[in-house]
């Protein structure tokens, strides 16, 4: 996240040329995709890790 950052704000002062159009829009896809698609994968990903952990602690506890 830092180093995407840093690379959009270089190439927000560089000229509109092919070869900064192309690192720009690169970025910013990456950049666009952390928070829409990562961050809720994560989320997901954490709320059934916590379920199956809870569901263990069930299972041995009956036992």
């Amino acid at each position: 996240l830092v180093a995407n950052t840093m690379i959009l704000t270089w190439i927000g002062g560089q000229p509109v040329e092919p070869p900064f159009i192309e690192i720009g829009q690169i970025s910013s896809i990456l950049y666009f995709s952390l928070f829409i698609i990562i961050i809720p994968t994560i989320g997901i990903l954490e709320n059934k890790m916590m379920k199956w952990y809870h569901d263990s602690l069930i299972k041995t506890s009956i036992l």
